[in-house]
C-alpha cells in the first residue's frame, strides 16, 4: 500500500466557530456518549447520529474507537457500511477508499500504480473526512463533535469521568452506572422537559415505578432491616439490589414485601408536589422537591445530564442523559448506579436476580417505564411544533410542580440558544403511530448486545420446540395409520410430549414479542 503525505485535519465549519457567534451555549464544545462500549462491536462499523451529524465508529489497529463523519470524500457513501482493515483504516465499500482515525485518507486503489499522484491525492484536503475526538468513560464511548484544530487541542485534556456524568459522588468517588440505552422518537427539547420532570412519574409510570395515589411512604430514614434508604418524591426507593440501586417497581408492592416485618404505617394520598427553581443559569438548574415526605433534587447539567439524587446528598441514584442525534430524535441513557449492599427482603430478592439478567432487566423493567409516556410525547411535540413551539402559551402549569419543566424551557429560551436537531423550521419526520413510537426492535433490540442475543436464542428455541411438537405429532400419527390404539399407554410419552412442545412455543412467542413491541395501555393499570 502506497503511504500518503499527512493530511491537514479539515476544520468543521459547524463547530464552534458558530456556537461563539450567538452568545448561546456551545453545543459543539461538549462531550456525549454515543453508544455503550459493550454493545459495539470492533470487527466493524456502526453507524449513529449525534447533533444531526452522521457518523461512522469503528476501532483501529492501536485498540482507539474512532469517529468520523459518515460521508466518504469520493462519492459520499456511508462509511458505516464499509469495512475495517487489518491495519485499522476505515474502508468505503462503494470504491475502497481508506481513512484513519484523524480523517485522513491513506489509500485510493484507483491510484495503486501511480504513487506520485497518489500522494497527491491524499494530501488534499478535498480527500479527507472530518474527525472528531473520542474517549471510553463508563462503559460508554464518548465523542467531542468539533472537528477543528481547537477541538482536538481541547481533546487532548478531556474532562474528569466524574464530570461527564455531572459530578462526583459524596465519598468522591466516580458513579459507577448500570446503563439501558434506547433511541427515542422525540426532540431533546421534549425529552429533557420530560426526564426533569418528576410530578409526572406516579401517573405516566403508574404501577411499573410507582402508584398512582399511593406514591410511597411520607418519610425518609434508611430501614435497616430491609437495606433500603427511602426517597421521596418520585415515590422510589433507593433499594440494593445487590449490585444497582434502583427505582422501586411500586411502592405500594414494597409495602405488602415488607409489611410482615415492620409496621408501615397509612400511606399518604398524592398532597401536591413541592418544587422551588434554583440556580437556573448557563450551566443548567437545580429543583428541589418533595412529593410524599422526602427532601429529594432534580438537576440539570448542560448539555444532557439529568441526576435525581436526596436533597442532602450529591450522590444521586438515578442518571439520565439525553443526547440528541437526528431532527424528530434522541437517544436515552438511563443509568441506575451499582450498590455494594446486598438486599435482605425477598422482595428485592426478586429484582436482584432480574436485574442480574440483562435482557430480562431491559425487557421487565426498563422498556416499560419508556412505553408509559413516550406516544404522549411524540404526539404532544407536534401540537406544540404546530403552534410555533410557544410553551408558555400552549401549556396551563398553575401548579408549583411544573417548575422543572418551566426551567428547562426557560433554560432553552435563555441560555440554549439554536440547539442543533431542534432550530426553527427544520424538517421532521412524520408523526408515527403509537405501535411504532414505542416499538422496541429499532430503538433498543437490533443495538442491544445481550437482547439481540437473546432474541436469537428464543426464535432457536422456538423453532426447536415446534419441531419436537411435530415429531411427536408424526409418532400418534404413525400409530394411528398402523392400527395402534391411541390410548394406549405408549402414546402417552408422544402426546405428553407435543403438548409440552406446544406450550413452550406459546411462551416463547409471547417472550420474543417483548424483543419487538408491547403494548402499553394506561387503562389496564389499575
Amino acid at each position: 500500500m502506497a503511504s500518503a503525505a499527512p493530511a491537514v485535519v479539515p476544520t468543521s465549519s459547524t463547530s464552534a466557530d458558530l456556537d461563539s457567534q450567538d452568545g448561546k451555549y456551545q453545543w459543539h464544545s461538549q462531550w456525549y456518549p454515543v453508544g455503550k462500549v459493550e454493545d459495539l462491536d470492533p470487527r466493524r462499523p456502526h453507524a449513529t447520529h449525534l447533533l444531526g451529524i452522521p457518523l461512522a465508529l469503528w476501532k483501529d489497529a492501536q485498540g482507539q474507537w474512532r469517529a468520523v463523519e459518515d460521508r466518504c470524500s469520493h462519492r459520499l457513501a456511508p462509511l458505516s457500511e464499509g469495512r475495517v482493515e487489518k491495519d485499522g483504516t476505515l474502508q468505503c465499500a462503494y470504491h475502497g477508499w481508506q481513512f484513519d482515525g484523524r480523517g485522513a485518507c491513506t489509500h485510493i486503489p484507483q491510484l495503486r500504480n501511480d504513487e506520485k499522484a497518489q500522494q497527491v491525492a491524499c494530501a488534499s484536503r478535498r480527500s479527507c473526512v472530518r474527525a472528531y475526538p473520542t474517549q471510553v468513560a463508563h462503559g460508554l464511548l464518548w465523542v467531542l463533535p468539533d472537528s477543528s484544530a481547537a477541538g482536538w487541542e481541547k481533546a487532548a485534556t478531556p474532562p474528569s469521568t466524574a464530570q461527564l456524568l455531572g459530578g462526583a459522588n459524596d465519598d468522591g468517588a466516580d458513579p459507577d452506572v448500570g446503563w439501558y440505552v434506547r433511541d427515542m422518537p422525540l426532540r431533546f427539547d421534549t425529552l429533557v422537559e420530560n426526564i426533569a420532570d418528576p410530578s409526572h412519574v406516579p401517573f405516566a409510570h403508574h404501577g411499573v415505578q410507582v402508584c398512582r395515589l399511593r406514591a410511597g411512604p411520607a418519610r425518609t430514614g434508611r430501614d435497616s432491616d430491609h437495606g433500603r434508604q427511602g426517597v421521596a418524591g418520585l415515590g422510589w426507593v433507593q433499594a440494593t439490589s445487590g449490585r444497582r440501586t434502583h427505582p422501586c417497581l411500586c411502592a405500594a408492592d414494597h409495602g405488602r414485601a415488607v409489611a410482615a416485618s415492620k409496621p408501615q404505617g397509612r400511606r399518604s394520598q398524592e398532597k401536591g408536589t413541592k418544587l422551588t427553581l434554583q440556580d437556573l443559569g448557563p450551566d443548567g438548574f437545580k429543583t428541589p422537591f418533595n412529593m410524599t415526605g422526602a427532601d429529594m433534587a432534580v438537576s440539570f447539567t448542560a448539555p444532557s445530564i439529568v441526576r435525581y439524587h436526596p436533597a442532602s446528598s450529591n450522590t444521586p441514584f438515578l442518571i439520565l442523559l439525553a443526547v440528541p442525534t437526528r431532527p424528530g430524535w434522541s437517544r436515552l441513557y438511563h443509568g441506575l448506579l451499582n450498590s455494594g449492599r446486598k438486599p435482605t427482603s425477598f422482595f428485592f430478592k426478586i429484582l436482584s436476580a432480574i436485574r442480574k439478567i440483562q435482557w430480562a432487566d431491559h425487557s421487565f423493567l426498563r422498556h416499560p417505564i419508556l412505553d408509559g409516556d413516550t406516544y404522549m410525547l411524540h404526539v404532544q411535540e407536534r401540537l406544540l411544533l404546530g403552534k410555533n413551539n410557544d410553551w408558555k402559551g400552549s401549556y396551563y402549569m398553575p401548579a408549583p410542580a411544573d417548575g422543572a419543566v418551566v426551567g428547562t424551557r426557560r433554560w432553552f429560551d435563555e441560555h440554549g440558544g439554536v440547539v442543533p436537531t431542534c432550530e426553527a423550521g427544520v424538517a421532521m419526520p412524520p408523526q408515527l403511530s403509537k405501535r411504532d413510537a414505542i416499538e422496541r426492535y429499532h430503538q433498543h433490540t437490533k443495538h442491544c448486545k445481550v437482547c439481540s442475543q437473546a432474541l436469537r436464542n428464543v426464535e432457536t428455541a422456538t423453532w426447536l420446540a415446534a419441531a419436537g411438537g411435530v415429531l411427536a405429532a408424526l409418532v400418534l400419527v404413525a400409530r394411528a395409520v398402523a392400527g395402534l390404539p391411541l390410548l394406549a399407554p405408549e402414546s402417552v410419552a408422544p402426546a405428553l410430549a407435543g403438548a409440552v412442545c406446544g406450550g413452550l412455543v406459546a411462551v416463547l412467542q409471547a417472550l420474543r414479542q417483548q424483543f419487538i413491541f408491547v403494548d402499553y395501555v394506561h387503562q389496564d393499570k389499575n
